[in-house]
């Protein structure tokens, strides 16, 4: 029995139509995939540089915050000659005048040359590039009572351009019997001052 002819002519058109539409719907599958990925990494670029910018911003608006509580502190320090050079010139004239105003017996000083400090309390502080020095200060004061130095300290809290603590500090009393002759070395004290000093980038730029 002959099989009949097929005339493939006649699907030809419909074959065509098909692949045409499948190179066409496989285009435009990758086409929204390749697009998809770009918006996606598009949105994380900018999701990210949105967060970045919410940061900064965040961390702009607290230094400000800190600037405006710190800043009043900072100009009265830098008023009182602790932020920037140090001012030994203030120091010694103020320290003769507290021992001439309280009439000391005598009155001798040593200033050793500024160092870095680095006092237990500031070792787990973050002073940023903040550096903060010491000069020590030897004084050997002649005292008609030990209340003198109370006095000689007064003074300089009031007129010396700095802030300093005391260290160390000794009396020795010279005579058995306190003589009232404002001149006698009743007492003699020796003593340790450490003067303080920040110095900060900027350091010699004018404040308000």
């Amino acid at each position: 029995m002959k099989k009949p002819d097929f005339d493939f002519g006649f699907l030809s058109d419909a074959i065509i139509a098909l692949v045409a539409c499948a190179v066409v719907g496989g285009g435009l599958l990758w086409w929204s995939h390749y697009y998809k990925t770009r918006q996606e990494a598009a949105y994380n670029r900018n999701h990210g540089e949105f967060r970045e910018a919410s940061q900064r911003y965040l961390s702009v608006d607290d230094d400000e915050k800190i600037i405006r509580q710190q800043y009043p502190r900072y100009l009265e320090l830098a008023n009182r000659g602790v932020i920037g050079e140090e001012n030994r010139l203030n120091w010694v004239e103020s320290l003769r005048r507290a021992g001439a105003s309280i009439d000391l017996p005598s009155l001798r000083y040593q200033i050793s040359a500024r160092e870095a400090a680095n006092p237990p309390y500031l070792v787990n502080v973050n002073s940023g590039n903040l550096q903060v020095y010491e000069s020590r200060m030897r004084l050997d004061v002649g005292l008609l009572h030990e209340y003198d130095f109370s006095a000689l300290l007064d003074e300089l809290n009031r007129h010396a351009a700095g802030l300093y603590s005391v260290s160390r500090c000794t009396f020795t009393r010279n005579k058995e019997v306190v003589t009232p002759d404002p001149k006698a070395e009743n007492i003699t004290a020796g003593c340790e001052l450490e003067w303080y000093t920040v110095s900060a980038p900027g350091d010699g730029l004018a404040l308000q």
